[in-house]
Formats: C-alpha cells, sequence, structure tokens
C-alpha cells in the first residue's frame, strides 16, 4: 500500500490491516519486545499514510506512546484521511 492508492484505500481497511497485523505481532514476537499499539498503529500509518502521520505527529493525537487508540485520534485521523 502506497500513497498513490490511498484513494481507494479507507480509514476502515486500515484499521482491520491494523487488528490482523497486531494480532499476527502478539503471536509472533516475545512479551518484552512487544509494540504498544500506538506504537504499532503509527508505524503502520506512517507506511500507508505518511501525509496523516506527519500530520500527527508530536501533537496531543500522537498514539506513538499510548497502549489504546482513543476516540479522539480515530475522529482526527478519518478526518485527516
Amino acid at each position: 500500500m502506497t500513497t498513490s492508492d490511498a484513494p481507494r484505500y479507507s480509514y476502515n481497511s486500515f484499521l482491520a490491516d491494523l487488528a490482523i497485523q497486531y494480532e499476527e505481532h502478539i503471536k509472533a514476537t516475545p512479551p518484552n519486545k512487544l509494540l504498544r499499539l500506538g506504537q504499532f498503529y503509527f508505524t503502520l500509518l506512517c507506511v500507508v499514510r505518511p501525509d496523516v502521520a506527519d500530520s500527527i505527529a508530536g501533537s496531543e493525537f500522537d498514539p506513538f506512546y499510548h497502549d489504546e487508540l482513543s476516540s479522539e485520534l480515530h475522529e482526527k485521523v478519518e478526518l485527516l484521511w
């Protein structure tokens, strides 16, 4: 998935991919090497929609250091999508 594919790739599709890939990450990674959900989300967002990731990086919506994803994050990213 690249930025050029973004118009055909919805935020809901991104969330589905996130859920699948994070589950695989949990199964394949030793507990002491697991990424936080926010870290995994942001890393995947950087790959799929770097423009959106840049918009939230370092802001109050940046999920990188969080274990959970807030509803405010989802609302913001969906608006930027």
